[in-house]
Formats: structure tokens, C-alpha cells, sequence
């Protein structure tokens, strides 16, 4: 919990070389936990990391296919690649970098 904390504090404050390896010990440690890799993707997402975003939510609906985020995010993703973008997804509200609601504002609700 705490390194998932930390690395949501760490993003929040525009330090992604530092909220990567956070995120990530976090997901190792507890790889079912499909709230951490949704608040995981949507900071990919907003740093415009596509292929990771991706990564992580296939490995998301398969480790926790009830979520429905993951899911939604997964399509947004698979358009946004399927349309020849590269990097930057554009989520709305909101600055890159930054997550104000983890997952759900990234979803809409």
C-alpha cells in the first residue's frame, strides 16, 4: 500500500523517474490489484505512454477481468493505436503528469 501511495504522491508532483519504479514494486508485490494498475495506466496515458499504458491494461483484464475501467481503457488505448497514434492519448481534464482522481477521471465517472 505504501509504495502505491508513494508513487501516486510522486506523479502528482511531476516526478515520473520516481513514481515509475514505485508503481511498479507495488504491482509485484500485489499483482491483483486492479485499482493500482488502473491508477498505473491512466498515468502512462497521461504521460503519453501508449505501449506501457497498453501493456498494463492487457495484463489488467487478464489478472482482473470483472474491472470495468481496465476494460474501457483497454478499447480507448486499442482505437487510439488502431487510428496510428504513437504517444499521446488525450484524457481530458486535467494536466499531464498529474493524477487528480486516479481511474476515474481518466473513465468519466
Amino acid at each position: 500500500e505504501r509504495l502505491h501511495l508513494e508513487g501516486l504522491a510522486r506523479a502528482g508532483l511531476g516526478q515520473p523517474e520516481r513514481a515509475a519504479p514505485l508503481f511498479d514494486a507495488a504491482l509485484r508485490r500485489e499483482p491483483l490489484r486492479g485499482e493500482w494498475r488502473e491508477d498505473l495506466v491512466v498515468w502512462l496515458l497521461d504521460r503519453g505512454d501508449l505501449d506501457a499504458a497498453h501493456r498494463h491494461a492487457v495484463l489488467g483484464v487478464r489478472l482482473n477481468p470483472e474491472r470495468p475501467a481496465i476494460r474501457k481503457a483497454l478499447e480507448k488505448i486499442d482505437e487510439a493505436l488502431a487510428r496510428g497514434e504513437k504517444r499521446r492519448l488525450d484524457r481530458g481534464p486535467g494536466e499531464p503528469g498529474r493524477i487528480a482522481h486516479p481511474a476515474s477521471a481518466f473513465y468519466g465517472f
